[in-house]
């Protein structure tokens, strides 16, 4: 199974380190907003998923995209961490930190009318 990280957005907050759109290119599918996590010494993605509440009022998670067969999806695994890791080894990827304070809405742009 061939896999491609098309971008990565850092965003830590307990074991995620941030998110990444991943490119089948056998399917010709391309996954939006894949989660990378990290826990200990061992890294693992989750699909997009949808939150919900169980009939104890928990909140869950739904994954929109799944894969019955279990040594399809740690196949899935492992080849999505290795995308990711080779991504990121390879890409400045900048903090969500930095990447708020480089983007700036509309600097540098004229106004379109000056109003008195």
């Amino acid at each position: 199974m061939s896999i491609e990280i098309k971008n990565f957005r850092k965003f830590s907050k307990g074991t995620l380190l941030g998110f990444g759109d991943i490119f089948l290119p056998a399917a010709g599918i391309e996954i939006k907003d894949v989660s990378l996590h990290q826990e200990n010494s061992e890294k693992l993605v989750a699909m997009p998923s949808r939150q919900f509440q169980d009939e104890n009022g928990e909140k869950k998670y739904s994954p929109y995209i799944r894969f019955p067969d279990k040594k399809k999806w740690e196949a899935f695994q492992r080849e999505a961490v290795r995308g990711f890791n080779e991504y990121l080894e390879m890409n400045q990827v900048p903090s969500q930190d930095q990447a708020k304070e480089t983007h700036v809405p509309f600097q540098g742009m004229e106004p379109l009318a000056v109003i008195v």
